[in-house]
């Protein structure tokens, strides 16, 4: 599956807020041996290679999206190559994105790179889902990580708060 194929099936799976005494669990990918932690009413889907895992709420308003890419096969010299390269292919499939400044920093003492902001989705119908998108690329011994999450601006505010939560419990290889 090529990879705008698989940014279009973000888009559409976009993400109510999480209430704050709802249990969290570590969901793993069944191959690739990623994980996260995440809100136990979340489902996780089935998932072809590149990406890993696949996690939505009960009501579809929160997608957390897990890629794998073998750094061999990308021809980025770094972390903050590969980072702006993704970042500049994801964000121009969003109409109005409005992203803060990226930051450097490490996940589980691995390198990362993240950056989060507001822009609007456009399904296949046609129909525009105004979001918030955190776009993180962690970086492993042999793969580059590129986490996508995002969730409809209808959740409510503050309805992304869980994304920090869920990229520091980011686990891989």
């Amino acid at each position: 599956m090529k990879f705008s194929a698989l940014l279009l099936l973000v888009m559409v799976l976009s993400f109510v807020p999480v209430a704050q005494a709802e249990s969290v669990g570590r969901v793993a990918s069944e191959q690739g041996g990623v994980s996260v932690e995440a809100p136990t009413s979340w489902t996780s889907r089935a998932v072809e290679d590149p990406m890993l895992l696949v996690l939505t709420d009960p009501k579809n308003q929160y997608a957390i999206v897990v890629f794998r890419e073998p750094k061999a096969d990308m021809g980025v010299a770094d972390l903050k190559e590969y980072f702006e390269f993704k970042l500049e292919k994801i964000s121009g499939a969003w109409q109005d994105a409005k992203l803060d400044q990226a930051q450097a920093g490490d996940v589980n003492g691995k390198p990362a790179r993240w950056v989060g902001g507001t822009a609007t989705m456009v399904d296949p119908k046609g129909i525009k889902i105004p979001s918030r998108v955190v776009l993180a690329a962690v970086e492993g011994p042999e793969y580059y990580y590129l986490l996508l999450m995002t969730v409809r601006a209808s959740a409510g505010a503050n309805a992304e708060a869980v994304f920090p939560q869920i990229l520091k419990s980011f686990q891989a290889p």
